[in-house]
């Protein structure tokens, strides 16, 4: 039986985004495909190291020794995260903690996740005794920091780092390309693995009538880089076509408080479930990401729920949305409004996003082939 490792900087029942979900069902697949899989992952400081099954996969927490824990969901002050951010950047301590459990384990492949929110790119060094990949979900390796100074030097250590690694596994192409267009990883291959979305279909509903007044929905951190503020402007200039607009997350920026109206409802942070319900209930759905979204999770629980999808051109969000004609040119309040008017005074046939979305919902043979690859 062939041994994994898995690395990541948080596993479930820590979730602080998509990565998490793509992690945890990529080890229980492997696990029941016939891999003895063991995840190696963070947790709280000033504990100790813990050890656990969860649905048959071996979960190593080792407590981190950097200034906090990134889990602990806290808001923490600019400073702090610096200091946490050089901590990841230049201690080889999480490197020699994770040796220990390599050593005793001596898997045939290690995966990494996640790792530059607990672990840092130091444990690349890995890859000289052992095959490792490396999953990109994001593009915390390029962009470690947001203080461009200090991004500008830490980046480079971790692009030189990043030398060793001979296998990537982004989660879409065009975040491949954006990597090795800025110099990293150029020794790997690559190996695209979309992430997999099991989202439950609950929706019902066959088409959406031009002319009803349209709910909306909004999933996603509040916060500036996904759009919110534009999006947000664009309900004043439609409110005549919506009959409700759902903002559902996590309102990091105070938002709520200035925004909140009869005809928009801030929910916070919900359950999977009820963000799934809500999906379900919504005519459309706006993503208006300004950051360039490596994936574009929320496109497809949309489409697997029949509602239509007004995304951004950035990232891999134009590769996935199939209504091109809904693709933002330009991020404004007004373009955006545009869009929701077009989506309004039109007729909309909704089961072409749910067959869409089921290509989605395996990625066992990629991640077989990778794996399985000499």
């Amino acid at each position: 039986m062939k041994k994994i490792v898995l690395i990541s900087s948080f596993y479930y029942p820590t979730v602080l985004g998509g990565s998490e979900l793509t992690t945890k069902d990529r080890g229980e697949v492997l696990q029941q495909l016939g891999y003895d899989v063991t995840v190696i992952t963070t947790k709280e400081k000033a504990q100790n190291v813990t050890n656990e099954i969860i649905n048959g996969v071996k979960i190593i927490r080792l407590p981190v020794k950097s200034i906090y824990w990134s889990g602990d969901k806290k808001i923490h002050t600019p400073l702090q995260k610096l200091i946490k951010k050089i901590y990841e950047i230049y201690s080889h301590q999480p490197l020699h903690d994770i040796e220990k459990m390599i050593h005793e384990i001596e898997p045939d492949l290690i995966i990494m996740h996640s790792i530059c929110m607990g672990f840092g790119t130091a444990i690349y060094e890995l890859a000289k005794n052992y095959r490792v990949i490396q999953i990109l979900h994001d593009n915390q390796v390029m962009n470690p920091t947001w203080n461009k100074y200090f991004n500008f030097i830490f980046a480079r250590i971790n692009r030189k780092r990043s030398k060793l690694i001979k296998e990537i596994s982004p989660v879409s192409v065009f975040l491949g390309e954006d990597y090795q267009n800025a110099g990293f990883f150029p020794n790997a291959e690559v190996n695209p693995i979309f992430n997999v979305v099991n989202a439950p279909a609950l929706a019902k509903k066959e088409e959406k009538p031009r002319g009803r007044k349209l709910k909306i929905g909004f999933f996603g951190t509040l916060a500036r880089h996904k759009g919110i503020y534009e999006f947000i402007d664009s309900i004043s200039l439609c409110p005549e076509i919506i009959e409700k607009v759902y903002i559902v997350g996590e309102d990091i920026e105070g938002i709520r408080s200035k925004h909140q109206t009869d005809l928009i409802l801030f929910t916070g942070k919900v359950a999977l479930d009820e963000v799934y319900k809500l999906m379900s209930e919504v005519d459309v759905i706006v993503m208006p990401s300004i950051f360039k979204e490596p994936f574009g999770r929320v496109i497809i629980e949309a489409y697997r729920e029949r509602a239509i999808v007004i995304s951004s051109n950035r990232g891999e969000l134009p590769n996935l949305n199939i209504d091109k004609n809904l693709i933002l040119e330009e991020i404004t309040a007004e373009e955006i409004a545009s869009k929701i008017n077009l989506v309004y005074s039109n007729d909309y046939s909704l089961g072409k996003y749910e067959i869409y979305s089921n290509q989605f919902k395996d990625n066992r043979d990629l991640a077989i082939q990778a794996i399985e690859r000499e």
